[in-house]
């Protein structure tokens, strides 16, 4: 400290503020705890990017079924495993009803999706021509999605 004599009187002036050493320690300690941090918070994310992707594609398939149904017409769930997509047509028209990317331009951003079959065609009287097993993985996280012919959609 730094001693200051006003009028014969000491007083004693104090230090306001951090030095530059201590201001360059808690910086590199964050650093440190940062650097830490990041990979746990990355693996929480994208597995919560994986559980979202999979929930969406049960709600598709299941909405698939009840397309099906409302419309009482055939509805054709198509997959592109190259293109991570998942389009929902009328089979009659062709016409686009629903179409999922589950790609890096997505909010999901799979690294690969898998499937039993590229396209599976769904009855008005709630029957699918085959059952279907689609694989969707992000890093070290996968999720399998089994759909029955009879429209039970489940995550494994």
């Amino acid at each position: 400290m730094r001693v200051l004599y006003v009028n014969k009187t000491r007083i004693l002036a104090r230090r306001a503020g951090f030095t530059l050493l201590e201001t360059l320690v808690v910086v590199i300690l964050l650093g440190i705890v940062t650097s830490f941090a990041l990979p746990a918070f990355e693996r929480s994310a994208n597995r919560s990017r994986a559980d979202r992707a999979a929930n969406v594609v049960m709600n598709d398939l299941r909405n698939a079924f009840s397309l099906a149904e409302r419309q009482r017409k055939p509805i054709r769930i198509a997959i592109n495993t190259a293109a991570l997509t998942i389009t929902i047509t009328d089979r009659a028209t062709s016409t686009v009803l629903v179409r999922r990317d589950l790609g890096a331009s997505s909010p999901f951003r799979l690294s690969n999706m898998t499937s039993s079959r590229t396209r599976v065609d769904v009855y008005p009287n709630g029957l699918a021509e085959a059952a279907l097993n689609i694989g969707l993985t992000l890093g070290i996280n996968a999720r399998t999605i089994s759909m029955t012919r009879a429209g039970q959609v489940r995550m494994n």
